[in-house]
């Protein structure tokens, strides 16, 4: 994914989607996968930010391959607001969720890197059942429950459900209610399986 032309992660992605290798499989085995070694490399030195800069477009070019095959017409209802805490910088994860989503039939709107009050404000003037935020820093939680408790608030959809996900999060359930969330998603088929139990929920009481 670092090479100077990246032929060599472009060809063998292509190839394992004309294999057959389906949507879901391609972003849980491949490019998910990709993205968290990208920081973890980072992270030990083994790389640079351009290094990491690089690797990451080539994935989201990757992924929006999958979401053009894949998706469907929006079903009605069917709305995501998918969001990152206010000092969050790693965005692909939520890009993930945001490609299972849409696959299918979700419509999602993404607010990443902005302000609480800037996703207040698109919660409050667009309808949305679900919101989902990514954490990845411990330090980020306290900002995570803010942003939540501001989009509660003032979201047009007085019951919209709330899911997270992000490494501060993985493994430790115990955080979901204390920063005010509802449930906990560890990847993007689970985060889709929340979405869609939450949806059905909704159109339930209704």
């Amino acid at each position: 994914m670092i090479q100077p032309d990246g032929a060599d992660a472009e060809s063998f992605f292509f190839r394992k989607r004309d294999e057959g290798m389906g949507m879901a499989a391609l972003l849980e085995t491949l490019l998910a996968p990709t993205a968290r070694q990208l920081g973890e490399s980072w992270f030990q030195d083994e790389c640079d930010f351009v290094d990491v800069t690089l690797g990451v477009t080539r994935l989201r070019a990757m992924l929006e391959t999958c979401v053009r095959v894949s998706g469907g017409p929006g079903a009605p209802g069917r709305n995501a607001l998918l969001i990152s805490a206010p000092k969050e910088r790693h965005f692909f994860g939520v890009e993930i969720v945001s490609a299972f989503l849409v696959s299918s039939g979700w419509d999602t709107t993404l607010s990443l890197g902005r302000s609480a009050a800037d996703s207040a404000r698109i919660a409050e003037t667009q309808w949305f059942s679900v919101l989902g935020v990514t954490v990845s820093e411990e330090s980020d939680l306290d900002g995570a429950a803010r942003v939540i408790e501001a989009i509660r608030r003032r979201s047009a959809n007085r019951s919209i459900a709330v899911m997270v996900g992000g490494s501060a999060l993985r493994g430790r359930p115990e955080l979901v209610a204390r920063i005010g969330a509802d449930a906990m998603a560890e990847d993007g088929p689970g985060a889709l399986l929340l979405a869609n139990r939450f949806y059905f929920g909704q159109a339930v009481a209704a």
